[in-house]
Formats: C-alpha cells, structure tokens, sequence
C-alpha cells in the first residue's frame, strides 16, 4: 500500500513543531515515524523549491509565515500573501494533493508590538496568547 506524504510548512516555528509533535503522538501515525523527511524551502515565494518538495504530496499543512525582520507592515502582508498564494498555486497544478490546511497566526491581524514576549507556560501564567507568539 503507498503511504500518504504529508507537506508541513513552516514545520521549524513554534506553531510547525507543535504540528509535528501533535502528529508524532497519534497512535495512528506513530508507525510511519521512521519515514518522516525533512526538506528546507527557504523562500515560499520562490516557487521552484516549493514544485519539488510538493511532488507525490496528498496534503498540505500550511504553517509557515515570514518573520518580520523590520517593522513594515506591507512587505510582512505582501510577503505573507505571495507565499501563500504561491502554495496554492503549486498545489493546484499538483495531481496528488487532495487537501490543504491553512493556519493564521496572531501575525495577520496585527503587526507584532515592541513589549514582553514569553513562552506557552508564561502566556498561560499571564493570560495571555497573545505573549507566547509575539
């Protein structure tokens, strides 16, 4: 029987590995743990990386996001959306994939603050999502 192969992007940030882990502990998956692979694509918005490494694939977990390296909150959205849309596009052209997900983070509703910034345990002691993911 083929195995199903399962795109992940964005599987490095915070959001990705809780994805990953998550996986890693449905009993149903734990089987196939020896046949997991990695692939760095380095820029979403460069298609090319994305035809390879979309090949063969049935579904797309989309996580990824651009990390902010300066506070300009059109290149953050515009980088956001070509990659995404680059997915999309790639994936439609893509016989094998039958089902994409798509994740938000707090990234596109607004633009990240200067202030505190924590992990899960401190957000959850402040009450506070918005901490963990600044």
């Amino acid at each position: 029987m083929a195995k199903d192969l399962v795109l992940i992007t964005g599987a490095a940030s915070h959001v990705g590995f809780e994805q990953i882990d998550k996986l890693k502990h449905t009993a149903t998956l734990q089987k196939h743990l020896e046949d997991v692979e990695f692939v760095l694509i380095s820029d979403l918005q460069e298609p090319s990386g994305l035809k390879e490494a979309i090949k063969g694939v049935s579904g797309v977990i989309h996580v990824a996001t651009p990390i902010p390296l300066k506070l300009d909150r059109d290149h953050f959205y515009d980088s956001a959306k070509r990659g995404t849309l680059n997915l999309f596009t790639v994936a439609a052209n893509e016989p094998s994939v039958k089902q994409i997900v798509v994740t938000s983070t707090c990234g596109i509703t607004e633009y990240a603050r200067p202030g505190p910034t924590g992990n899960a345990e401190t957000a959850k002691k402040a009450g506070s999502a918005y901490l963990a993911y600044q």
